[in-house]
């Protein structure tokens, strides 16, 4: 085979030569050299035009967006070295999206399933209970969590987190009863409400006696963890020594 010098991406047949030259060859004249060209390069140039596809970045982007809420994974996964040479051995031409991006993508993602979660309640939820509870977090700023709790229609548990989200101070109950009813109606379950669920916490019980027409009932962990609390206040000195 002859390499051509002057063009990278092409080559010498050594039979198209042949085939092109026979004729010219018994006559004495210079042989014609045949140009083909490397077909590599062009599946390397359909390759590059598809993954600027915006159809196919699209699909890309909210494949990424669904791995991030479906496994729940930070955002800073983006950043990982590991992640980043994973995607591009996947698929070298892909340029992964912003940060910003991606939280525009998972803001979408929300609304939509915002929306057919509420026709879901309207459809499905004759009865429901909820499960909250409040912390501070490490950077001091308290937060409350709400899940909703029902039987759907193949009688099959279904729970369903309504929000966690930060809650400003002073976290009494009149704010607690409050931001939870404020949730009760976003999601259209003031007819369906019937019980909560909280943890002992003096301003969880008297939040949920704000809460009209429903009972509460106490998490058992946390009672069970109480009890065992109270019990070992006799021998806190000798606990105290262990350690």
């Amino acid at each position: 085979m002859e390499l051509n010098n002057d063009e990278d991406n092409t080559y010498f047949s050594d039979s198209a030569r042949t085939d092109s030259t026979a004729g010219t060859e018994a006559n004495g004249r210079k042989r014609r050299r045949v140009l083909v060209v490397d077909k590599t390069d062009i599946w390397g140039l359909y390759n590059r035009k598809w993954s600027k596809n915006p159809k196919r970045k699209r699909e890309c982007d909210e494949a990424l967006t669904e791995f991030l809420i479906d496994d729940m994974q930070p955002l800073y996964v983006l950043k990982n070295e590991g992640f980043i040479n994973l995607v591009k051995t996947l698929d070298p031409y892909y340029t992964l999206p912003s940060d910003k991006y991606v939280k525009k993508l998972i803001t979408k993602a929300y609304n939509n399933s915002k929306q057919e979660l509420i026709k879901l309640f309207g459809n499905t939820i004759k009865f429901c209970s909820i499960t909250t509870d409040l912390w501070t977090g490490r950077d001091r700023q308290g937060y409350i969590g709400v899940t909703c709790s029902f039987i759907n229609k193949e009688f099959e548990l279904q729970e369903i987190m309504l929000a966690c989200q930060y809650m400003e101070y002073p976290h009494t109950s009149q704010n607690i009863a409050r931001t939870i009813m404020n949730l009760i109606f976003e999601w259209g379950l003031e007819k369906k409400f019937i019980c909560i669920i909280t943890d002992n916490g003096s301003n969880m019980v008297a939040a949920s006696r704000l809460l009209p027409n429903t009972f509460r009932i106490p998490y058992a962990a946390h009672t069970l963890n109480l009890v065992v609390n109270k019990g070992l206040i006799p021998v806190e000195i000798l606990i105290a020594r262990a350690k």
